[in-house]
This record gives structure tokens, sequence and C-alpha cells, in this order.
């Protein structure tokens, strides 16, 4: 009785609009955000030379192979952790129904209250 009684004052029409111009703003912040993120990764995973690096490691000196090896290795383990963070982040980029995903949202806010009647001002 509570929650539908503070669902019918909180979730107006008004406090709704107010609620999706919110949420979509800060679904908009996190792809931008994420966005950035992922131009980073790429200029990191570009920067990460290890074919250069392969190639000097054929031309070393026998006496600095155990170090040049194990630089080339832990190249390899960075350039596979930034390739597994650019995969993670544009997981996150890739388009979504902004719209879909705050009606979503609000629509869960009904629903605590167990029997999800009162869905007045709803729409997009």
């Amino acid at each position: 009785m509570l929650v539908r009684k503070l669902q019918e004052v909180v979730l107006s029409k008004a406090s709704l609009e107010r609620l999706r111009k919110s949420l979509r703003g800060q679904i908009d912040q996190r792809r931008a955000t994420s966005s950035k993120g992922t131009d980073a990764l790429r200029k990191q995973l570009a920067s990460l030379e290890i074919d250069r690096a392969a190639d000097y490691f054929l031309r070393a000196p026998s006496e600095v192979l155990d170090l040049t090896g194990s630089k080339l290795t832990a190249l390899k383990r960075q350039r596979e952790m930034v390739q597994d963070e650019l995969r993670l982040a544009e997981a996150v980029v890739k388009p979504a129904d902004a719209t879909a995903e705050v009606n979503a949202m609000v629509g869960n806010l009904w629903r605590l209250g167990g029997n999800g009647q009162g869905r007045a001002g709803t729409q997009s």
C-alpha cells in the first residue's frame, strides 16, 4: 500500500519525464565516455610494436636473448590485455535502444509494488 502511494505521488507524469530525461542523459554520457575509452585503447594497441620488437629479438646477440625474450613476452601479454579491454569497451559502446532502456527502468519502478497497476505516464 505504501509503495503504491509512493508510486502515484513520485511517479507523476512530470516526475517521470524528468526521470526519463535524466536517464537518457546518463546513457548518452556513458556511451560517449566508452567511445573515448575505445579510441584510447586502439591507440595503445597500435603503439605496441610487437612485430618490430620480434625483429629486434631475432637480431639480438645471444648474450641478451633471455632479457629480450622476457620483454617480448611481456609486450605480448600487454597486447592481449589491451585487446580484451577493447573488446569489453566495444561491447558497452554498441548502440542500444536508449528509449527502450529508459522505459524498462521506469517500468521496474512500477513493479516494485508487486502488482504492476497504475502504469500511468509510461509513454516515451
